[in-house]
């Protein structure tokens, strides 16, 4: 009977450290996002030219 009340105790603190971690990790990623998109943003207006779209144009 104790070895179940080890592993629900593991459970739910593996829960809860998961709950606790997950707006952070949301923050990160959309902090990530965000900072990617806008790099891509000025690259674009400022005249420079995507790398796939280099690609492309340099296969042909």
């Amino acid at each position: 009977m104790a070895n179940r009340e080890v592993i629900d105790t593991a459970m739910v603190g593996t829960q809860l450290l998961g709950l606790c971690f997950l707006p952070l990790m949301l923050l990160l990623c959309s902090v990530g996002a965000a900072d990617g998109l806008t790099g891509r943003a000025i690259r674009r207006s400022c005249g420079g030219r995507e790398s796939a779209s280099l690609y492309h144009c340099a296969k042909y």
